[in-house]
């Protein structure tokens, strides 16, 4: 298995920067097809029912294209990341599970995108900046697709070349990334020792881009602010966290899930805490530890 990738551009300069036509050309080098592109319908179930269906067709390249300004989330898609094979329910099938093979080439395309929860790790980061306004406008010389077609073979023959060499090779390791140790060793390593740069770096940079994580950042630093140590209750939890909870904390018992469900999350330097109340009267409470030490 392999991570996906993000071809990102910024949000008001990025249209025309190249980002379909690379993995177009990635398509093309890589399995000899066009891609088929599918945009982003906003909800997440629906995103769902597209990769299914693209699953169930058994298409090598998963292209969601034009992702602009938004955060994706989909729980299949980080499966599909890291299981091969999978079992999915098709569409208008809600009693048989299919077994589908999940070693496809993801892609995702689009200005200003992110990736939150735990496609955070699944994804490195492409970062396309075209150096001027109008990036559409700019002109080239010769047909680029021709010549990817026209060149394929050798491209082929020399990115098998490096992976053959560094087969051969003891190489020194690159950063780790769990779930993608064989793809590290295979075709990251070998680019390292040729003097490339780790893209594995790029995790750090997505995960410090999530907006749930900073969203709890946020949250725990407040609450440290507010009670240190100290052990509280959900009941004497200020406002102020309600408030940064954002759509978890619109009822008590919505906050109060979501407060139980960090128990034990690390984050900001601290990690949430549970203490198991004593007798059958006694409330729940929570604290938040330091975890420098």
């Amino acid at each position: 298995m392999a991570p996906g990738f993000i071809f990102r551009s910024p949000q008001l300069s990025g249209a025309g920067t190249g980002k379909g036509k690379l993995v177009r050309a990635i398509a093309r080098i890589a399995y000899n097809t066009v891609p088929r592109p599918f945009t982003s319908p906003g909800a997440q179930s629906e995103l769902e029912k597209r990769l299914t269906a693209s699953l169930v067709e058994a298409d090598p390249v998963i292209f969601l294209d034009n992702v602009n300004s938004e955060i994706v989330k989909s729980n299949l898609l980080a499966q599909i990341a890291t299981e091969n094979p999978c079992s999915i329910r098709p569409f208008g099938i809600n009693t048989k599970m299919v077994t589908v093979t999940t070693n496809v080439f993801l892609a995702i395309t689009g200005n200003a995108v992110r990736v939150a929860e735990d496609l955070a790790r699944r994804f490195l980061i492409v970062n396309l900046d075209a150096g001027c306004e109008d990036p559409e406008r700019r002109a080239f010389d010769g047909d680029f697709f021709a010549t990817v077609d026209r060149q394929r073979g050798e491209m082929l023959a020399a990115a098998l070349t490096i992976w053959r060499w560094g087969r051969q090779n003891q190489l020194k390791r690159g950063l780790e990334l769990g779930s993608f140790e064989q793809w590290a060793d295979w075709c990251r390593d070998p680019l390292l020792a040729l003097g490339c740069a780790d893209p594995v770096i790029r995790v750090a940079d997505a995960k410090r881009d999530d907006p749930d994580r900073l969203q709890l950042l946020e949250f725990f630093k407040e609450w440290h602010q507010l009670y240190g140590d100290r052990s509280v209750r959900v009941s004497e939890l200020d406002l102020k966290l309600r408030q940064l909870a954002e759509g978890h904390g619109t009822s008590r018992q919505k906050f109060a899930t979501f407060v139980a469900n960090l128990r034990g999350t690390r984050a900001a330097g601290f990690v949430l805490t549970r203490n198991v109340p004593v007798g059958k009267w006694s409330a729940t409470t929570y604290a938040l530890r330091s975890t420098v030490t």
